[in-house]
């Protein structure tokens, strides 16, 4: 901005006004053709403020939709730019996502054919901070937990044998911890054995393991898990995660960081759009 500034003449509004422009010109007429695998995830704008949400195409990977704010809004706000580039709402057939009940409502209202399947690493997320909270507790009466933290929430197969040998003693020790601990290592075979075989059986049996260790936040979990049964079940059918979206999300994170922040949403739209959308700019100005 500052180099258009000197050599142009130009100031940043003005500047902007002309890349904001060009992205629309081509964003609405460059139709987004047939989508039908969707990821839904959440940005920010600044640290602890607005957000906005974001609905990629798995398969194309480039952003299709975003709307502002996280609410059912939010959701359908992305769908209709989708509607208007000419996409077909009917023939969406999946969108990966997290838990939020903000986006289900959305998706289940909107997208008619569409299965939701929730993310498998949003659910390994979930289980870490119920590991995390038995931690904390024991931590208040026992003092040789502090400084674990990431030992317990790190996968087992990355920890180094040092850290494994310590992780075996603290969980021989503090019991209710080790179990937790070791009914998280077991979740994530679990889920990668399952998923290969394509079967629910796995699954369904550590719930009933985690169940019957008594330990309420594990209850905790495998009762959140059977609420979310729909999406959950889905993910062995399609075996479809939101790690595009993910990848996405880092992406615009850059954006936002370069610029630091975004008061105008309007204007961070259009910078996503512009280095993620996927936008065909030298077919429409040749």
């Amino acid at each position: 901005m500052l180099l258009s500034r000197i050599i142009l003449g130009l100031d940043n509004k003005r500047v902007f006004r002309i890349i904001k422009r060009q992205v629309n010109e081509v964003l609405f007429s460059e139709p987004v053709g047939s989508v039908t695998h969707i990821g839904i995830d959440e940005t920010s704008s600044k640290k602890g403020h607005e957000y906005l949400t974001i609905v990629t195409d798995r398969v194309q990977q480039k952003v299709v939709g975003i709307g502002i704010g996280r609410d059912a809004e939010s959701v359908n706000e992305a769908f209709q730019e989708i509607e208007i580039r000419e996409g077909n709402l009917a023939k969406i057939k999946t969108a990966t996502m997290d838990m939020w009940r903000a986006y289900i409502l959305g998706v289940s209202t909107h997208l008619s054919k569409a299965n939701i399947i929730f993310d498998r690493f949003h659910l390994a997320s979930n289980l870490n901070k119920k590991i995390d909270a038995i931690r904390k507790a024991e931590q208040k009466e026992f003092a040789e937990l502090k400084g674990t933290k990431y030992a317990w929430l790190k996968n087992g197969e990355n920890l180094t044998e040092e850290v494994r040998k310590t992780i075996k003693i603290l969980s021989n020790k503090y019991k209710k911890l080790g179990e937790a601990y070791r009914l998280k290592e077991l979740f994530r075979e679990v889920m990668d054995y399952a998923s290969v075989e394509n079967r629910l059986y796995w699954l369904n049996s550590w719930m009933k393991e985690a169940w019957n260790s008594g330990i309420k936040q594990m209850q905790e979990f495998v009762r959140m898990l059977k609420e979310h049964w729909y999406g959950i079940k889905n993910y062995f059918t399609y075996r479809a995660t939101n790690a595009f979206a993910e990848r996405v999300n880092l992406k615009i994170q850059e954006i936002k960081r370069v610029a630091k922040g975004y008061r105008n949403l309007e204007n961070y739209k259009t910078m996503i759009y512009l280095q993620l959308g996927g936008l065909n700019f030298k077919t429409h100005y040749k």
